[in-house]
């Protein structure tokens, strides 16, 4: 009875504060026409402070319903149509109330028409792009411009800095229609002050693709930031510096200097917390949380750990430089220079079943690299009229690597227990210079939709490499007394690699519904690869005596030339199918030397494919080819080691995949709901495989042969909605599932089969907002992973992970933000020494002080707990690997932050 009685209760609450709100409804039309007008704005603004309510577009028959609107309050309705005069109604609703304003009627605007920018709607949408007035989104002071976004409605941002906009992928962020530092978004979106920001301009990312040739369901977006006039004036920026316990420390800074048609900004950081974006005020990135390294579902690693791989310490710098000549010229020219230095211990237990034999390999494993990064790029846009479009963007990187490493490892079996021991140092040096450059011309011709782009891509990019192995191999083989191997190497390799291509799309309208295209591309490639190993000379002590089994010297030219004749035939406004029929022509030539017969190779594909593509859906279908790699096609064994041979096959055959992808995308406006639903799927013909044999000792031997009858699919979908669309409560909420299943085959031994994995995968992220003063931030993950084995009598592998994360901020009292961040993870099937469950804590306190509250005081702790661990385990070929790295344990900083804004007149 008590909880019939509660459950009353609930529902009269419920319906209280229903009776709380009111709602109104309307349909909008054009005046002259009198047509419904799809895709009108309609907000809702609160009279006194001009912030936004909430907002909603109009569906095809021009009707529109707001939900959950205050009462007792002044409100202005304001209702928006590109090329319309907009609609303003100041309404006063009363608890309950059901306003239905019925037919709205938009008159067409004069040609001279004045427009009144006081008066500015919050909310414009024009074509693909969506317009938001900055200062009807209250912000809370010194928010930076991911807090703006997160009120924007249908705009969601993860706690890792992702932002979605109707659920839709944000593929890189602009300011005032200029890159900043790269395609990155978070480093503008967690930078610059919301207080900066005039305009949100949301809009298709078709940057690459003019002639709209990707399915609408496909493209991501761009978001644009529109600067207030005075910031274009303005000398402006932060900078901050932190030190803490167990010698942490971080430092950086960010200055910009924007003008009318000038933007400056440059970027400096150093820290050892294993953090390389500049993002000071985020809790969650101290550590490098949610760095697990990789795609747990896609490369099967199922992981318990909430950081890096290793301690990172990092020193980063750069500019990046905009400057418009003009109405038709734009340059961008940006450079990063990066230092690190990574320090990491690996913990790997495996175990390789076979038959009645189980091989354990143990190692441990201390690595230390350093690496010097240059990387300058830049672009160039001219558009000297509306009908021709250049762009040229060059590319240089410089690299240097430096390692080192001390790896112990044993092996034994459960017949003998001790099979061999091993010691093995490492010095290795490298050096990549690379440079590439991309050029594209697009041009409009007489008809319309007739257009001729053409491109060209060129990439050289040689590399060097010097290593210094010692290796100390015991063989015991079951006695007390092992026979010790030793091997003292110098190996020298050099690999000069280079590609360069040209393609021309042409399309051509035959009539409003059939379009005919013809695509000529070429392509160049060119690998060739030195190997030079030499042993340690015992009476003179130099590297001067020449492997000939671990030496080798390749050389590979590719050409390929391809036809893409194609239709289009457009059946609706929303409905069209494309479909080409694609000739390739490859000539390579393998080269050995070494007295080893060349392999050249010529090959004729007919490769075709359709897309079917609808306003909410996309079907396709295509067949591509990939050529084995040189060094599989070498006729000869490299010994590597004393416990790893290789052969190549020259009679391996390139693979053909068969690729079947089908995606559901649709938003809805009124409700602020986004479905998205995927399958792929890939059919592998000559797949390349490695046939392995590995003896009781150990020692493996590995060739690659083709084999057909891999495959590999999956199978998905995602669910989102915002929920309470008024201005003191934002909730999102998001749910995906997917699936993933993978075929392949093994030859192990005399065992061959298939090996099967499955893997599913559940995801929830929760975000709560409210009055600017509590965020929460929450997601869980579950992933479950089998891999069974078919005509081989091996173990099935059962995984299941389990992640759960979240991150609370709240701001009180005043000018102090308090930040807690928990992330917790389990997996049961890790093996004995490796621990199982994973809790990670972390909290922080700052204080806002100065004038303008511009400067900020903060104490963070990291992994409050002391228990953060990184392990993980997978499973392949009939083995089962558990790895555990060096993490970021626990320590106290101490940081302060002074941000800057200086309004210049020159």
């Amino acid at each position: 009875m008590s909880k019939i009685l509660l459950f009353m209760l609930l529902l009269v609450s419920i319906a209280s504060q229903a009776q709380k709100h009111a709602s109104i409804a309307g349909r909008v039309l054009d005046s002259l026409e009198n047509e419904p007008l799809e895709f009108a704005t309609v907000a809702v603004v609160n009279l006194q402070d001009s912030s936004i309510q909430t907002y909603t577009v109009t569906d095809k028959n021009g009707m529109f319903k707001l939900h959950r609107l205050p009462t007792g309050n002044q409100l202005k309705i304001v209702i928006t149509y590109i090329g319309h005069n907009n609609f303003r109604k100041t309404i006063n609703l009363f608890a309950g109330q059901e306003l239905n304003l019925g037919r709205i009627y938009l008159s067409s605007k004069l040609l001279n028409e004045v427009v009144i920018k006081a008066d500015s709607p919050p909310v414009v949408i024009r074509k693909d792009t969506i317009e938001f007035s900055a200062e009807a989104f209250k912000t809370r002071p010194n928010a930076v411009v991911e807090e703006l976004l997160k009120k924007l409605p249908g705009t969601q941002v993860d706690r890792d800095g992702n932002i979605t906009v109707n659920g839709k992928s944000v593929r890189k962020m602009t300011v005032d229609g200029k890159d900043f530092f790269g395609n990155d978004p978070r480093v503008a979106s967690r930078n610059l002050d919301a207080d900066l920001i005039d305009k949100v301009q949301v809009y298709d990312d078709r940057e690459f693709d003019p002639d709209h040739l990707i399915e609408a369901s496909k493209v991501n977006k761009i978001i644009n930031l529109k600067l207030k006039k005075a910031v274009k004036k303005s000398v402006f920026g932060k900078v901050y510096s932190g030190l803490g316990s167990r010698d942490r420390f971080e430092s950086g800074g960010l200055i910009n200097m924007f003008r009318d048609t000038l933007q400056v900004s440059v970027i400096g950081l150093t820290n050892n917390l294993n953090r390389f974006a500049f993002s000071q005020n985020d809790l969650y990135t101290m550590g490098g949380f949610d760095r697990s390294g990789g795609n747990p579902l896609y490369d099967g690693t199922l992981s318990v750990g909430g950081g890096s791989r290793g301690i990172e310490r990092v020193i980063s710098s750069g500019f990046n430089i905009n400057n418009d000549y003009g109405q038709k010229l734009k340059m961008n020219l940006m450079y990063f220079y990066g230092n690190t230095q990574n320090t990491n211990e690996i913990a790997i237990r495996t175990q390789q079943f076979l038959n009645d034999t189980t091989l354990l390999i143990t190692s441990a494993n201390r690595n230390v690299q350093t690496q010097n990064k240059h990387n300058l790029s830049g672009t160039i846009k001219w558009v000297p009229d509306t009908v021709n479009n250049f762009q040229y963007s060059p590319r240089l990187v410089i690299t240097r690597n430096n390692s080192k490493s001390d790896n112990r490892g044993k092996r034994s079996n459960n017949l003998v227990l001790m099979l061999n021991e091993s010691t093995n140092m490492n010095s290795e040096n490298n050096t990549q210079n690379e440079f590439q450059h991309s050029f594209n011309y697009y041009r409009k011709l007489k008809k319309k939709g007739q257009t001729i782009n053409i491109s060209h891509s060129l990439n050289i990019s040689p590399y060097s490499n010097q290593q210094y192995n010692n290796n100390i191999l015991m063989l015991y083989n079951g006695m007390p007394q092992g026979d010790t191997v030793t091997t003292d190497l110098f190996i020298k390799r050099v690999t000069r690699n280079g590609s360069g291509n040209v393609d021309i799309n042409y399309r051509y309208p035959f009539n409003k519904k059939l379009t005919g295209s013809i695509n000529l591309k070429g392509n160049y490639d060119r690998l060739e690869e030195t190997v030079l190993a030499y042993n340690k000379s015992a009476e003179t002590g130099a590297y001067d005596e020449l492997i000939e089994t671990q030496s080798n010297q390749l050389k590979r030219n590719a050409w390929s030339r391809r036809i893409n004749p194609g239709i289009t035939y457009q059946f609706t406004k929303n409905l069209s199918v494309v479909f080409n029929l694609s000739a390739l022509w490859q000539n390579i030539h393998n080269e050995f030397k070494n007295n080893i017969a060349d392999v050249n190779q010529e090959f004729f594909n007919i490769l075709p494919s359709v897309k079917v593509s609808g306003r909410d859906f996309s079907v396709s279908y295509d067949v591509s080819i990939n050529q084995p790699n040189i060094s599989d096609l070498q006729p000869v064994s490299i010994v590597y080691n004393p416990l790893y041979t290789f052969t190549g096959n020259p009679l391996l055959q390139p693979t053909r995949y068969h690729t079947a992808n089908a995606q559901y995308f649709v938003y809805k406006y009124q409700s602020q709901i986004s479905v998205n639903a995927y399958f792929n799927g890939t059919i592998e013909e000559n797949a390349i495989v490695r046939k392995r044999i590995i003896d009781p000792k150990g020692a493996e031997t590995a060739t690659p042969i083709n084999t057909n009858g891999q495959y590999k699919a999956q199978l998905g979908m995602a669910f989102g909605k915002r929920f309470k669309k008024t201005k003191n409560w934002q909730i999102n909420l998001q749910i995906g599932l997917n699936t993933n299943f993978d075929r392949s085959f093994f030859l192990l031994n005399l065992d061959r089969g298939w090996q099967d994995r499955y893997f599913g995968g559940l995801n929830q992220r929760l975000s709560i907002n409210w009055k600017d003063k509590v965020d929460l931030n929450s997601s869980y993950n579950f992933i479950q992973s089998l891999t069974k084995y078919k005509n081989a009598g091996y173990n099935n592998v059962n995984t299941a992970n389990h992640n759960f994360n979240t991150a609370l901020r709240f701001y009180f009292p005043k000018k102090v933000i308090w930040e807690c961040d928990y992330s917790y993870s389990y997996n049961s099937q890790l093996a004995a020494g490796f621990r199982k469950s994973n809790n990670l804590l972390s909290a922080a306190v700052s204080v806002q002080m100065l004038k303008k509250d511009r400067g900020q005081l903060k104490l963070s702790v990291y992994d409050l707990l002391d228990q953060n661990i990184s392990a993980y385990r997978y499973a392949s070929g009939n083995s089962i690997s558990d790895v555990q790295n060096t993490i970021l344990k626990q320590y106290f900083l101490l940081t302060f932050q002074f941000k800057f804004n200086k309004t210049t007149t020159k």
